[in-house]
């Protein structure tokens, strides 16, 4: 029982692992035709069942091994000994937890480095979307509404998590007007847990929002006007642009 018992355990907390150091994200990319909240909510059912299923093999794994344990007490008392098993049961758990805890310790440390090629091609891709939609501005005195305003025929960035695959797919832009003279302008990028980061332009280079004001030098790196942003889905969750391009708090 106690072996069986270990065994769940460690499948158990390789599936809080997987959730947790955003290893899921590596294996379903972001939807790249999507809106931010769908890129967000993709990932919630499978979130829920890595939990589930990691909560339910810890439990059924520490139930496991108690009753091991319980079992070669009452041999122990009856003069079986099971010193050999215990040891390797002690050394199994031992490893499997080493392992996860190596392992999520390198993710946190490598998570973060944004990947300065793609950017770069992120940027370069922009350059026809950028154009139109100045065009739209010197025609109409100020910014689109959105991007339905603007002929479609602009380059798509290519998706983030696909980009090093043969045919990568192409992901899309995102768009909010910030009064008549700025814009935002993003593509997603990584998918960590509930949330994504990004690279986002805005037009006049500003970032001095309240969002952007709570971060700090080791949550986005500057490109120019661009900025790769880590978590950049919870701006989305927690503000937006009014029709004068004021930042407001869904939550006041």
């Amino acid at each position: 029982m106690k072996i069986p018992g270990v065994f769940l355990i460690l499948a158990g907390i390789v599936c809080f692992a997987v959730a947790v150091t955003g290893l899921r994200g590596w294996m379903t990319p972001v939807p790249a035709v999507a809106s931010p909240t769908s890129i967000a909510n993709s990932i919630g059912a499978q979130l829920l069942l890595l939990y589930g299923a990691g909560t339910v093999g810890i439990i059924c794994g520490a139930v496991a091994l108690w009753l091991g344990i319980k079992r070669s007490r009452e041999r122990k008392r009856q003069g079986t000994k099971a010193s050999f098993r215990k040891l390797i049961t002690v050394s199994l758990a031992a490893v499997a937890i080493l392992a996860c805890g190596v392992f999520a310790i390198f993710k946190v440390m490598t998570r973060w480095d944004p990947d300065e090629e793609w950017a770069a091609k992120v940027i370069e891709e922009s350059a026809d979307i950028r154009s139109l939609l100045e065009s739209h501005r010197e025609e109409n005195g100020e910014f689109p509404m959105s991007l339905d305003e603007i002929a479609e025929n602009y380059t798509k960035p290519i998706d983030y998590l696909s980009r090093n695959v043969a045919a990568p797919d192409t992901d899309q832009w995102f768009y909010d007007r910030i009064g008549r003279d700025d814009y935002q302008l993003f593509v997603t990028a990584d998918s960590w847990v509930s949330y994504f980061d990004a690279m986002v332009y805005r037009h006049k280079g500003e970032f001095a929002d309240p969002w952007f004001a709570i971060l700090d030098s080791s949550d986005s790196k500057e490109f120019g006007k661009w900025r790769y942003v880590q978590g950049f889905s919870r701006f989305y969750e927690n503000y937006y642009f009014d029709a004068d391009g004021k930042v407001h708090s869904n939550y006041p």
